[in-house]
């Protein structure tokens, strides 16, 4: 989060990471999406403000563009199922899981 004059900005950062059935990596997806919101009123909004925006609303308006870019991003490698899950609460904060669906050749 960075907090600017009658602006704040969040940034969010999804990473896959794809292994085989054998554990070995054979790829890794990174996105990265800075979300910007307005803030007004006569005062600014403290910390503890901001950062429950951050955890409960702007991660809401993120998400789905996360969501697709990984989406994007992964078919255009050859992994063309892998769909993230929609958000929950997990500990006091918003998750997800990802699952992936591959037809492999022999």
């Amino acid at each position: 989060m960075s907090a600017g004059v009658n602006q704040v900005d969040y940034r969010f950062t999804v990473t896959v990471s794809m292994t085989s059935g054998s554990g070995e990596r054979v790829a890794d997806v990174k996105v990265v999406i800075v979300a910007r919101f307005s803030v007004s009123g006569d005062s600014e909004p403290g910390l503890p403000v901001l950062n429950a925006f951050g955890n409960e609303i702007a991660i809401m308006a993120a998400y789905p563009y996360l969501r697709q870019h990984t989406q994007d991003l992964a078919g255009r490698i050859g992994f063309h199922n892998l769909t993230l899950g929609l958000l929950k609460k997990q500990d006091g904060k918003q998750a997800a899981s990802a699952s992936l669906d591959l037809l492999m050749g022999t």
